[in-house]
């Protein structure tokens, strides 16, 4: 049988309309998919990190409390652990955005010195009782300030510090930082981070960098972890444009390089500024101490009450952004904390309008100008730092809010020479 020519085009338009309808209805499959995928992770790391908040600060503040022996020991391994449990949720939540690729590097100033200080500050404790010496060495050329993303930065060598104390018995771990070919434009930054632990076989460090792996299931149930700390820190190095090299030797320890291009200048869009100006009539001893918490959740309320008000600060509660707009103008504040899902209005929205308000003279006249607006959220997917410095907010505290760091931003605004008691 013969088939005209015109017949088998027509033919193949068809099978080829056909086969373009199929796969883009395949494609609107997936993005749904993974927009069902993103907005599920978004919602379920909210609802685990509301209650998380409520959990970690009131033992926060119970270990600090006067406790029995039995009784500092039950709090501090109830700390202990829900720290660990929200550490998780994080490093889930960043390997999942990280593959994504929703995460974005920032370029804000960065003090290397009080970088390096915080680390060590924060490793010292868990060092200290394994016998474990902590050092850290700045080559000359060294730059006091760099501009790069310290939150990112920070977790980075968090994971290989915290993993060189915990393979390491009775030795020493020190960190060494230089500068490697530096320009008019930025340059690199070289961090390498030395132990005398228990080292690696070659085919482990092969492996190192895949998420969930350790050398073996012993020394999971020996040290503890997951596997996703090295990942992590792997692709962070990769977004920074950096990279990262392993040399391990078993019984002798192991020595973790990584270079980060720097810049000499950073990104207008993350600048703000951090204690407004302050208008006529505004009191010192009144509006100071004085921070509004809006929030809807009585947990979290009390949470940031408690932390606050055994600072020295008085707070008021507001249940959602448009009872904090009615406060902000009947109250002078020093400061608002303020969550950003609520219902009636939500965070930005209130946030926006207060701004609005301090431009056109309705806030409360002694309160300070412009008001410290601190964003405090559980979703971590779509909401960072610059996204909220962009919106207009001066901070953002991720939940669970830890008590110290709280009080670092607060007192950031609020002096701690104007705080009461």
């Amino acid at each position: 049988m013969t088939v005209s020519i015109s017949k088998l085009f027509e033919w193949m338009r068809s099978e080829n309309q056909r086969i373009e309808e199929v796969v883009e209805m395949r494609t609107s499959e997936l993005l749904a998919a993974d927009s069902a995928k993103d907005e599920f992770l978004a919602t379920i790391t909210h609802e685990l990190r509301t209650p998380l908040n409520g959990v970690i600060g009131m033992l926060d503040m119970l270990v600090s409390e006067r406790l029995s022996a039995s009784q500092q020991e039950a709090a501090e391994v109830a700390s202990a652990s829900s720290h660990h449990l929200m550490r998780l949720i994080d490093d889930i939540l960043d390997i999942t955005k990280i593959v994504a690729g929703r995460m974005q590097i920032e370029r804000v100033p960065v003090r290397v010195d009080e970088l390096m200080r915080e680390v060590l500050t924060c490793m010292h404790p868990i060092a200290q009782c394994k016998s474990v010496s902590l050092s850290y060495e700045k080559s000359d050329g060294v730059p006091d300030t760099v501009y790069s993303d310290p939150l990112r930065l920070r977790q980075i060598l968090f994971n290989l510090v915290g993993n060189a104390v915990k393979f390491t018995s009775d030795g020493s771990v020190a960190i060494y930082v230089s500068d490697c070919s530096s320009d008019s434009d930025g340059g690199v930054l070289l961090f390498r981070v030395v132990d005398t632990g228990i080292g690696m076989q070659p085919a482990v460090v092969e492996r190192l960098f895949q998420p969930f792996v350790q050398a073996d299931s012993s020394m999971t149930r020996q040290y503890g972890g997951t596997g996703l700390g090295l990942a992590i820190s792997q692709r962070l190095i990769n977004l920074f444009g950096g990279e990262i090299e392993v040399e391990s030797v078993v019984g002798e320890g192991s020595k973790f390089s990584i270079s980060l291009p720097y810049s000499t200048s950073g990104d207008a869009a993350v600048s703000a500024p951090r204690i407004g100006r302050v208008m006529p009539g505004y009191s010192d001893c009144e509006a100071s101490t004085r921070v509004l918490v809006v929030d809807d959740n009585s947990v979290n309320q009390l949470v940031a009450r408690r932390m606050l008000e055994a600072s020295g600060y008085d707070v008021t509660v507001a249940n959602d952004g448009l009872e904090a707009l009615q406060c902000a103008k009947d109250i002078a504040f020093g400061a608002v904390l303020m969550d950003l899902q609520m219902p009636v209005m939500g965070g930005v929205e209130s946030m926006r309008e207060m701004r609005r308000l301090e431009n056109v003279g309705e806030l409360h006249p002694g309160s300070r100008f412009p008001m410290p607006i601190l964003a405090v959220t559980a979703n971590t997917m779509d909401f960072g730092d610059a996204v909220a410095r962009h919106e207009g907010f001066n901070e953002l505290l991720r939940k669970p809010i830890r008590r110290d760091h709280l009080l670092e931003i607060v007192h950031t605004y609020v002096p701690m020479n104007l705080v009461k008691g």
